[in-house]
């Protein structure tokens, strides 16, 4: 009779248990825009970047959604939103600007906003004496400097974006 009762109390925690392991984790990184997010997290460790902490960034920190979806605003192409406590939530890139942009435009488009929010980075207008942006933290309104985000000017504006 003992062993009966041991397996009642157990035999539903066992089956509890193996349902949950066997859950897929919820996708929090649109697959087309991992590729992106894993490269930024290569350039911040070659640069020594470290969280607050001083643990290296990696995928699982950064604990926030990544994904495409429709952003009304025609000028807004990628959005970091945050909490009302100022933590970060999810990253957010428009898919019809997306689909049409060239290789090095996608980069650009996702460092930008994982700067806004795994850096916690704001806009800068910091530009040279040709008015070109020296960052890629830069608005990109093309008002107040123009944006150079080239393959011979990329080593010197991630350099920027993670040691500013």
């Amino acid at each position: 009779m003992k062993n009966l009762k041991i397996l009642f109390v157990f035999l539903p925690l066992v089956i509890i248990g193996s349902f949950g392991c066997n859950e897929e984790p919820e996708e929090t990184i649109d697959q087309e825009l991992l590729v992106y997010v894993e490269r930024f997290i290569f350039e911040a460790n070659e640069r020594d970047y470290t969280r607050a902490d001083g643990s290296p960034l990696t995928v699982e920190s950064l604990g926030i959604e990544i994904k495409f979806s429709n952003i009304p605003n025609p000028s807004v192409i990628g959005r970091c939103q945050r909490d009302e406590f100022g933590n970060s939530l999810a990253i957010t890139i428009d898919p019809l600007f997306w689909k049409p942009a060239d290789e090095l435009l996608k980069e650009y488009i996702m460092f930008h906003e994982l700067g806004h929010c795994v850096l916690s980075r704001g806009h800068t207008t910091d530009s040279d004496n040709n008015n070109t942006c020296l960052s890629i933290m830069e608005p990109g309104t093309g008002e107040l400097c123009t944006s150079n985000y080239t393959s011979s000017t990329r080593a010197t504006l991630l350099d920027e974006l993670f040691n500013f």
